[in-house]
């Protein structure tokens, strides 16, 4: 299917996601900027990297920050810029278009929230727990609108693209392990256990709010067979049809049964009431899928 022009993709629905996406970058920022940095912590992620490279300027280079002031947007800015490519070549140009976008917007509210000398939560365990969750949601919220805000987002939905199964939390889990070593290096012991704490918080949020890597088992019973062209034609799935007979009633009616997102399952719902009200659904959670089954990783 050939992808959008950027006149195209720029369009109302492009916005109204926009802002939502904005929302996200807001949330995933603030606790980085109020929590992280006062504490020197460093989340297993992109955003960590560039604060690790901040200290690393600032403790073996002549580089003086004054108070208040953090160049790790900046830094985080410009690790992305080769990751882009990857988006652009490897995901979709509509979900590198986002990308950068999104990206800046990240590193403008890491550079502009203000550092304060001590984190607004003053107990380790809570702050680390607290933040992480608030930027998983935030990073989750991103990523729920058919963006990303760079670094491991990006492997994660490269990743996702290429195996349904891929968690793009693990791919963070994965990461924070080289951050992790290093900042062993430079801190001691407990640092790196609090830093951890809060990546932990931070990606099992995030693949509970990034609904596109959550799947679900949809089984639907209903007396319209256009149910199976919203499956097909709409949300672009296959699935498995055959005709089954009320208990109560004797009347022969449609069973389907497909597999789909959570993000789409929403989608599923709204338009099988508008065209069946009195259709009959079951849905179901599923951990693994074996064989083939795509992901659709934005929203349109």
């Amino acid at each position: 299917m050939q992808e959008p022009s950027i006149k195209e993709l720029l369009n109302k629905t492009f916005w109204r996601n926009q802002i939502m996406v904005t929302v996200g970058a807001f949330v995933f920022a603030l606790p980085y900027c109020l929590i992280m940095h006062p504490m020197n912590l460093y989340a297993g992620n992109f955003t960590g990297v560039a604060s690790l490279i901040q200290t690393l300027l600032v403790r073996f280079t002549p580089l003086r920050l004054p108070p208040n002031v953090d160049l790790s947007g900046i830094i985080l800015f410009c690790l992305n810029v080769p990751l882009l490519a990857l988006a652009w070549f490897g995901v979709s140009k509509r979900f590198a278009v986002k990308t950068i976008i999104t990206t800046f917007t990240v590193s403008f509210f890491l550079s502009v929230i203000p550092t304060p000398a001590a984190p607004v939560i003053s107990d380790r365990l809570t702050a680390v727990l607290v933040g992480g969750a608030v930027a998983g949601f935030g990073a989750g919220t991103i990523l729920r609108y058919g963006s990303s805000g760079g670094g491991l987002d990006i492997v994660g939905m490269y990743g996702t693209k290429k195996n349904p199964n891929f968690s793009i939390g693990k791919a963070i889990l994965f990461t924070a392990a080289a951050v992790f070593s290093c900042c062993l290096l430079l801190y001691d012991f407990e640092t790196v256990i609090y830093s951890a704490i809060f990546t932990v918080a931070s990606s099992t949020m995030l693949d509970r709010t990034h609904y596109q890597t959550v799947k679900v088992a949809a089984i639907i019973f209903t007396h319209n067979p256009e149910i199976a062209s919203v499956i097909t034609q709409e949300l672009h799935r296959g699935g498995t049809t055959w005709v089954g007979k009320g208990i109560y009633t004797g009347k022969e009616m449609y069973v389907y049964m497909t597999v789909i997102s959570r993000y789409e399952s929403n989608r599923l719902k709204r338009r099988i009431h508008e065209i069946d009200p009195h259709s009959f659904m079951v849905y179901h959670k599923v951990s693994e899928v074996e064989g083939y089954f795509q992901a659709h990783l934005e929203s349109k």
